[in-house]
């Protein structure tokens, strides 16, 4: 019977959650390991057991101690093992499948089964990606709250967010009518003053021939400093202008110290000089900037107008970093020493900057005919 040392049932049960439930995960292996010979036979309860991290590679046991998987999360699957356990005890019938360690899938292969009767129990983080983020809500509802999902970057305060509470939306999830917007601010000035930024985003919309703001940085009382916006059948950065792609489409403006680029869809379409003056207060909008009569944000395209997945950098990024931002709608980002904004992601249902940990305040309608 295959045996698991006591020593690395301890080592894979911490990293799962942290040196913080050090007393615990003692207590609990104390329940399940046979102290005087040191050896963790297979836990009575399970049809199949998961451990291992990074370092040393995964292993995935059957109950009758057949070996089910070995080797890293490249391999296989993609999903350091837990698939080949699920696939092993739902040809069982059903069961409960043990994780332990700090797991970090790369795939989402598909659940065979419509309701599979599995149990994942345990003490693990599951590092989730844009590639295993579909093979994680498949098998969301089965998890224990013993098992932690996280993302794979530690990056701002997306892990603080996840562990509070399970953050997921399989779609995106902020909807804009065409008057409609969040506001974040971040003291006076919400990104600051940077001589050199890229914006980023994704959107789903259409052209409002009065203004059409979709990423905007300023305030009604003084104005704007920058906005991409869709009007006339255009895409706006300031002065710099190209036609809209078909939706959804992604957006990228960049500004260097005086000299402006505009990509659409990976793609340079236009550049040239550009003047800035920033002004107090200034805050990110995302939707409808109300700065002038008869003003109203993207208009919604078979129903839904959508912006998500909002990055902005303090500097110039590349057009490969540009090109690899429009690959996909999840797209991670692309420098993370650079990030300075990143919200709206498509995976992360949290209403806030994922960097900084601030929050958005949510702008209804405004009377269209209005003058602010």
């Amino acid at each position: 019977m295959a045996q698991l040392k006591r020593r690395d049932f301890i080592r894979y049960a911490s990293a799962g959650l942290g040196a913080g439930i050090a007393a615990t995960m003692m207590r609990k292996a104390n329940e399940v390991i046979n102290t005087r010979g040191q050896v963790l036979q297979y836990p009575s309860g399970y049809n199949a057991v998961v451990y291992g991290d990074l370092s040393s590679g995964y292993t995935a046991l059957a109950n009758d101690g057949s070996v089910l998987f070995q080797g890293t999360c490249q391999q296989g699957s993609g999903t350091c093992g837990i698939y080949e356990a699920i696939q092993y005890v739902l040809g069982q019938g059903y069961g409960k499948i043990g994780l332990l360690g700090n797991f970090y899938p790369i795939s989402s292969p598909l659940i065979s089964e419509q309701d599979p009767q599995i149990w994942l129990d345990g003490y693990a983080s599951i590092n989730l990606s844009q590639g295993s983020f579909h093979f994680f809500l498949s098998i969301r509802e089965f998890l224990s709250p013993t098992i932690q999902p996280l993302w794979y970057q530690d990056v701002g305060v997306v892990n603080d967010v996840l562990s509070k509470r399970w953050s997921f939306s399989q779609d995106p999830y902020v909807f804009f009518d065409s008057t409609s917007s969040l506001i974040f601010a971040n003291g006076n000035q919400a990104i600051g003053t940077p001589s050199a930024f890229t914006v980023s985003a994704w959107i789903q919309g259409g052209s409002n021939n009065n203004g059409g703001y979709a990423v905007s940085y300023g305030s009604t009382e003084k104005g704007k400093v920058w906005s991409i916006n869709l009007a006339f059948g255009n895409v706006y950065f300031n002065s710099l202008s190209a036609p809209i792609p078909s939706s959804p489409f992604h957006v990228a403006a960049v500004y260097d110290n005086g000299a402006s680029q505009l990509y659409l869809n990976g793609r340079l379409v236009a550049s040239g000089s550009m003047s800035l003056s920033y002004v107090s207060p200034a805050y990110l909008w995302i939707g409808n900037l109300p700065i002038q009569s008869q003003q109203g944000g993207i208009l919604p395209v078979n129903g839904k107008g959508v912006i998500e997945n909002v990055q902005i950098y303090n500097t110039a990024l590349t057009s490969s970093q540009i090109a690899q931002l429009a690959s996909s709608p999840t797209q991670d980002p692309v420098s993370y020493p650079s990030l300075i904004f990143w919200a709206l992601y498509r995976y992360i249902f949290y209403m806030g900057d994922l960097v900084t940990g601030y929050g958005f305040q949510r702008m209804g309608a405004l009377l269209e005919s209005g003058v602010f």
